[in-house]
């Protein structure tokens, strides 16, 4: 999974459920992603929720 798919599949679970994945759902979901794409892939996500928080999003 790129960063990008990473961040997309959190962004639509939240969008769905309005919580955060938690770390045992992330690690079903993203299968054997490297880890540089899991972290780059939740930086962006953190950013769009603190965006999303602030009014912004």
């Amino acid at each position: 999974m790129s960063p990008r798919e990473v961040y997309e599949m959190l962004k639509e679970h939240h969008e769905k459920t309005g919580r955060v994945m938690t770390g045992e759902e992330m690690k079903s979901a993203a299968g054997k992603t490297a880890p540089e794409s899991l972290v780059r892939g939740i930086r962006t996500f953190n950013r769009y929720l603190d965006k999303k928080r602030s009014g912004a999003a």
